[in-house]
């Protein structure tokens, strides 16, 4: 009897002391979520790392679960739907887990965007034209990135002044941006979407006059002046009878002959220079050529002969 006793009392121990080491080891906590950065398409998730978790498991609507060491988990390119729900669990070192935390997703929802084409421009303007967009209230358009912004309800715009209020320059880059507007205070602007534009050129007028003085057998003195027009040009000399053959297929080659080759015999200025020629061969027909650069980088060829 008595070591039936025993035999019943350390079953009620062995009982109590499983139940105790049951009750002790518990699965990890579900993560806490937060959504942060809604797009129109994307959107980041971040979540808690609660005791015991050493690794997590998470899931967009009914895709496979994804595993991950990190807290955090970014979509984009969602395009198929507006409402999403994402879901994420703990793991435990032991590979026991939490329940399922579980989050609904609103993405933002934002106008189409519109596509600017430029259609015109002058010296001092450009238009812009993009396609009407259904539902819009009007749009927003700015220059060069300017927190400055001009809205219209019209699919045109003409426009003058860039982003400060200064008037635009003749043959300059801008860049335009344009977004679409809804009149419902829920949905958003679209994202902008940004065309280059071209104001027109003004008129080439740079120009070198050559003047060829006191001229010997062996000798003579060049004059160049540039007008104001004239950023810089270049000018070198050459037989009259050479410069005649390569200009009778066309001024481009003797153009970029001279463009090509300032420092190595085709000098470079910028202001008025008077300069003396000696040593020359006599009854030879000479040539000053000059090409005229003007501020936007275009040239024309300009020269002087002896004869």
């Amino acid at each position: 009897m008595k070591t039936y006793r025993i035999l019943i009392l350390l079953s009620a121990m062995l009982a109590l002391t499983q139940g105790c080491k049951k009750e002790d080891i518990k699965n990890p906590d579900a993560p806490e979520i937060t959504i942060k950065s809604v797009g129109s398409d994307s959107f980041t998730a971040e979540w808690t790392r609660p005791e015991g978790a050493e690794r997590f498991g998470y899931a967009l609507d009914d895709s496979p679960e994804f595993m991950t060491g990190e807290t955090s988990a970014s979509f984009t390119d969602l395009t198929d739907k507006s409402s999403w729900t994402f879901k994420v669990r703990s793991y435990s070192a032991d590979g026991r887990t939490s329940d399922w935390a579980t989050v609904p997703v609103e993405l933002e929802e934002v106008m189409p965007a519109p596509l600017p084409v430029q259609t015109g421009k002058t010296q001092t303007s450009f238009t812009v034209e993009w396609n009407a967009v259904d539902g819009a209230s009007g749009y927003e358009y700015r220059i060069n990135g300017s927190e400055t912004a001009a809205t219209v309800t019209e699919n045109k715009v003409t426009v003058e002044q860039d982003g400060e209020g200064n008037s635009l320059e003749a043959g300059t880059e801008y860049q335009f941006s344009v977004r679409t507007l809804s009149p419902d205070p829920d949905i958003s602007p679209s994202a902008w979407a940004t065309v280059t534009v071209m104001t027109e050129y003004p008129p080439f007028n740079a120009s070198v006059d050559i003047e060829i003085t006191d001229v010997t057998a062996t000798s003579f003195i060049v004059k160049a002046t540039p007008n104001e027009d004239t950023e810089m040009y270049c000018m070198t000399l050459s037989y009259s009878e050479y410069f005649d053959i390569i200009l009778s297929e066309g001024k481009e080659e003797l153009i970029d002959y001279l463009l090509s080759n300032i420092g190595n015999g085709v000098l470079a200025f910028e202001e008025k220079i008077e300069q003396p020629f000696e040593m020359l061969r006599p009854e030879t027909g000479y040539v000053i050529m000059a090409v005229a650069i003007d501020r936007f980088g275009r040239s024309d060829l300009f020269y002087e002969k002896t004869e």
